[in-house]
This record gives structure tokens, sequence and C-alpha cells, in this order.
């Protein structure tokens, strides 16, 4: 159960990673050229590609501050947190077990 903790929370830092990454450089290759080529979203144009990077950074940041707030209030056990933290950054209905595993991840970086 640690190791799998352990993995998620290494993922979520390694996705965090790699959006700051994209932020910070003047141009990655996919911005630069002016869209963004993915396998699971439309072409994006760079203007809006930078602020999906933005969005996704903020939504890291709001279920991380969920999720410190609900461990300092006493919630630790995974189910009710995601539901606090469900209750205080979406609602997801349609991807709970998703949030879930961020709320996984962040507690494993706690």
């Amino acid at each position: 159960m640690l190791e799998g903790l352990l993995s998620v929370g290494a993922m979520g830092l390694l996705l965090y990673a790699v959006i700051r990454a994209l932020q910070s450089r003047p141009g990655p290759p996919a911005l630069a050229a002016g869209q963004w080529l993915t396998a699971h979203y439309d072409v994006t144009e760079r203007d809006a590609a930078r602020a999906f990077l933005d969005r996704s950074l903020a939504f890291v940041a709001a279920v991380r501050d969920a999720v410190d707030a609900g461990v300092r209030a006493g919630t630790s056990e995974l189910w009710p947190l995601t539901q606090r933290v469900n209750a205080e950054v979406g609602p997801f209905p349609a991807f709970t077990h998703e949030l879930a595993a961020s709320v996984r991840a962040h507690l494993a970086e706690l």
C-alpha cells in the first residue's frame, strides 16, 4: 500500500514538474509552433494551451490545499477526505475515483 501511495505521489510530482517546465520555457516546441498537440485533446492554440496549464496548476494547488485543510481538521481516511475535497473543489460526480487518486497523491506528500 505504501509503495502505491509513494508511486502516485511521485507521478503527481512529476506531472507538476512537467507543467511548470512547460510554463517557464519561452517556447516549448509545441507551444513555440503556436499549437499544442496531444493524444487526448484537440489541437490547442498557444494562448489556450498556456491557459490550460495555468488551470491545471490551480487545480493541483486547490486539491493540495483542501487535502491539507482536511487532514488538519482530522480527516485522514481516503473516502471521507475525497468527499470533502469534492465539496470544496468540485463537484466531480462522474470522476470521483480520479479525484480520489489526486487526494491519495497529496496525502502521500504530507
